[in-house]
């Protein structure tokens, strides 16, 4: 009795902690900067509205050329106020996004993968599966997103890319650029070429993040819909893609895969589902903002 009593009264060992490996700390968030948009007058853009190059001289470069007399964006794109924000309480009721129900989604994970999906893409451009006709001139496009494992850490560097997304209006590929150590060469050109536009939004985040992963890359043809959008309809002030396909289409655009662990080996259908409606989306939302309804064409050809 007395050694148990004696043995109650003994303070408990410490646990044993075995240290593997220390962490680095993670270096700070470099400052990039996005290059100086050209020099232009009133005679190119509305005095109101030189603030959104950035945003806009791709699509703008794209529409001018061929041009005798340089038209300015608000006689392209005429301003319409009357759309404007949903109401975040009332985005819950809307109907889902989910154009990648009638898409089909490749996943490529090789390089010999990635050469087939830019040889599916390049197709469907060629095709004019992508491409959408503004005061005659054909603007070949596709939808532009990635996914990377989030960072809750405040002021630190963002996670590289796990997965490109780009998207034609019926086919979306994924490139699990999680599997590779260089970007394929078939991939960098399509990324490259000027004249492909790459529509979505906050892109400066996205090719961060990829000339992290391949540096050296320049991805061209990026046409940011945020401020585009501003330009378009004044009295949109949610212009995220969600209040875009909120106000534009009256859709609700899901985000609860946002924060899922892209990094994993293998990816649930509710992932795969999300990643490609979130570059679906992108093309969505442009078309409409060049006030195109693809889903009203398709009744009229039917």
């Amino acid at each position: 009795m007395l050694l148990r009593a004696a043995a109650r009264r003994q303070p408990p060992r410490p646990q044993r902690t075995f240290v593997v490996a220390a962490r680095k700390r993670p270096q700070q968030a470099r400052a990039y900067s996005s290059p100086k948009p050209p020099h232009l007058t009133s005679k190119t853009l509305p005095r109101g509205r030189i603030g959104f190059v950035n945003g806009i001289r791709q699509l703008q470069k794209s529409l001018l050329n061929g041009f005798d007399q340089r038209p300015t964006l608000s006689e392209l794109l005429p301003p319409d106020a009357s759309i404007t924000d949903v109401n975040k309480d009332d985005i819950k009721n809307l109907p889902r996004f989910d154009a990648a129900e009638d898409a089909e989604v490749l996943l490529c994970a090789s390089e010999t993968g990635f050469d087939l999906g830019v040889k599916r893409l390049r197709k469907a451009l060629d095709n004019g599966q992508s491409t959408i006709t503004l005061h005659g001139k054909e603007l070949h496009c596709l939808g532009f997103d990635t996914e990377r494992p989030p960072t809750f850490r405040k002021g630190f560097e963002q996670n590289s890319v796990s997965v490109l997304q780009l998207a034609s209006h019926d086919l979306v590929v994924l490139f699990l650029l999680k599997n590779m150590r260089h970007i394929p060469a078939s991939l960098q050109n399509l990324l490259e070429d000027d004249k492909v536009l790459k529509v979505g939004v906050a892109l400066s985040e996205d090719t961060n993040a990829l000339s992290r992963h391949a540096p050296g890359l320049t991805v061209r043809g990026l046409v940011d819909l945020a401020p585009l959008a501003e330009a378009r309809f004044p009295s949109l002030t949610r212009r995220g893609l969600r209040g875009l396909v909120a106000s534009l289409g009256g859709r609700r655009l899901s985000k609860h895969q946002s924060t899922a662990s892209w990094g994993q080996r293998t990816y649930t259908p509710a992932m795969i589902r999300y990643a490609a409606n979130d570059a679906l989306a992108g093309l969505f939302c442009f078309s409409r903002i060049l006030g195109h309804d693809r889903e009203e064409d398709v009744r009229k050809a039917a």
